[in-house]
């Protein structure tokens, strides 16, 4: 087993992989009436999920955007996504229009969604061509767990530059309070 570093997580990825090793059996995603996510298992399946949007042609610098019900899988999900590429939260109560406007002005690269949840967003994100990688829940498996139906094949990508502490994490849009929405 890798030996944890004693200098604090200065990332995201960091702070997962250490939780993984320093209190591997801690409950990290709880939700009613659904066996808890413990901190190792968030690490494993957000390595998982970063080999994936690698093989997904996704770099560290890329932004994917995440359009999702509220729930423990979408606490799971930013955790991943944002722990190698900069994750753009869309509400799921977004228009057409919205969504069109907030994937073209963050530039995202792919969009993270389930089946059905708004097709004309996914039609959008289609059309922009972006990837779209759709995850399946399960209330079988712990809070926050999720997979996809994507097969990668080959050999894995190299990793390209660690993430780091100045990586962006997360991209969201201002309120409109004057006029138009900016991106934080």
């Amino acid at each position: 087993m890798k030996a944890v570093s004693s200098q604090p997580p200065q990332s995201l990825p960091q702070l997962l992989r250490h939780r993984a090793h320093s209190q591997p059996d801690a409950l990290v995603i709880l939700a009613p009436g659904r066996s808890p996510l413990n901190g190792r298992e968030l690490a494993d399946l957000a390595g998982r999920f970063r080999r994936h949007l690698r093989f997904a042609g996704i770099a560290g610098t890329d932004r994917v955007a995440v359009f999702l019900p509220s729930g423990p899988e979408l606490a799971a999900v930013f955790l991943a996504t944002a722990s190698c590429a900069a994750c753009v939260l869309l509400s799921p109560g977004l228009t057409a229009g919205e969504a069109l406007s907030r994937l073209q002005s963050t530039c995202a690269k792919a969009l993270v969604t389930v089946h059905g949840l708004n097709p004309d967003i996914e039609a959008i994100a289609v059309q922009l061509g972006l990837r779209v990688v759709h995850l399946h829940f399960s209330p079988a498996q712990p809070a926050g767990w999720f997979d996809w139906n994507q097969s990668n094949h080959g050999p894995e990508p190299e990793p390209g530059p660690a993430v780091d502490g100045s990586d962006t994490a997360l991209i969201l849009p201002t309120s409109g309070t004057t006029d138009r929405h900016k991106l934080v």
